[in-house]
């Protein structure tokens, strides 16, 4: 989920100098110590790969492919790969975090007691640090169907404002919310969005 650190780590070995090659989106990679000898004939690198999903991640599915060979591409190269898809409706809390200043460092609803009513086995007072790591909901995930619009979505479920949802559900932008198009029904390959919380007293 967003917030949230996703860690690997990666060994590759080769009888030549070993080489372990990252492609696709930015993360962090990077060697942990040198080149350690195995003593028989081989040798071994270790590297430690990691991503942490940002604000705008929601619901996206990144994929990093790695290839295991030697500095000289003599040997065939193998290949990893690996896949993380990021949560959508969940946030990661920082140490010393309440739900006002977790709202505000994510870009969420300026009303923190939407995402109090979302999170009713969180914490009984709001004003509380929220516990590090703890996952902070800010609404349900809804399944769009054949023929849905933001529009009938917004009107329909919860009686969510259209422009909560797109700001909840990035992958609903281009260059910024006004370009959302209303009417036209989602294309087939956007299967779910985030619903934003309701207003209101916890319970209601």
């Amino acid at each position: 989920m967003v917030g949230t650190a996703f860690n690997v780590t990666l060994q590759c070995k080769s009888n030549y100098m070993p080489k372990l090659d990252m492609d696709g989106s930015t993360a962090h990679f990077r060697m942990v110590g040198g080149v350690r000898d195995l003593g028989d004939g081989n040798r071994v690198i270790t590297y430690q790969f990691s991503y942490t999903p940002t604000r705008g991640d929601e619901g996206s599915t990144k994929t990093w492919h790695f290839h295991c060979g030697d500095d000289q591409y003599v040997e065939k190269r193998d290949i990893m790969t690996i896949v993380v898809r990021t949560k959508l409706c969940a946030y990661s809390v920082d140490a010393g975090e309440t739900l006002s200043t977790m709202t505000r460092r994510y870009h969420l609803s300026t009303n923190w007691l939407n995402v109090w009513n979302a999170n009713p086995m969180l914490l009984s007072d709001p004003d509380l640090d929220l516990e590090a790591g703890a996952q902070v909901r800010i609404g349900p995930v809804y399944s769009v169907k054949s023929g849905d619009t933001l529009q009938t979505i917004a009107g329909t479920h919860l009686s969510v404002p259209v422009l909560p949802i797109s700001l909840s559900c990035p992958s609903l932008l281009s260059e910024s919310w006004s370009t959302v198009s209303y009417s036209p029904p989602f294309v087939a390959c956007l299967v779910e969005i985030c619903m934003c919380c309701c207003k209101g007293r916890r319970g209601t």
